[in-house]
């Protein structure tokens, strides 16, 4: 089913952002994976909303597994929980919207990268929980997967006040 609709996408939307997938290796562990039909790398809210508007127009049971950079590795990665999957790649959803380094947040998009947002609180009293994953792991990818930084798990405000730990 999900392979017809990978085909519907790329009538629908520019077809270079559309990937088809044949098989799906399986991960360096040698566990199974699930399989994927396809993958649409996302670069705006809107692609998502057409994306998700095409999934119900289509059929309304097209399974859609959103994953942000795809580098959480042991968190998700790009790993659907069942098969027949269409993944939508956010890594191109990767502004900062705001940093409020007073009230100590951010607003930031799901392709924002540990690295990237590390680097725009260089110079300030503030920095993020990262991860020791990488550089190129999504902040908000881990905080949503149950994971971990190395300064406590992620339960307060992503931007902690250096004065304060």
């Amino acid at each position: 089913m999900s392979e017809s609709f990978i085909s519907f996408l790329e009538e629908h939307l520019d077809h270079r952002n559309v990937v088809a997938y044949v098989n799906t290796p399986n991960d360096v562990g040698e566990y199974t994976s699930p399989s994927v039909s396809g993958r649409v790398d996302v670069s705006s809210i809107e692609q998502v909303i057409r994306i998700v508007q095409l999934a119900d127009q289509y059929d309304g049971e097209t399974a859609l597994y959103p994953y942000s950079t795809g580098f959480n590795w042991g968190l998700g990665s790009t790993k659907p929980p069942s098969d027949n999957t269409v993944q939508l790649k956010l890594n191109g959803l990767n502004k900062i919207r705001e940093i409020n380094i007073a009230e100590g947040y951010a607003v930031i998009e799901p392709g924002v990268t540990q690295g990237t947002l590390s680097r725009k609180l260089l110079n300030t009293n503030r920095f993020i929980n990262v991860t020791a994953s990488s550089a190129e792991t999504s902040f908000l990818g881990n905080a949503l997967d149950r994971g971990v930084g190395l300064r406590h798990q992620l339960t307060c405000s992503p931007l902690i006040n250096t004065a304060r730990c």
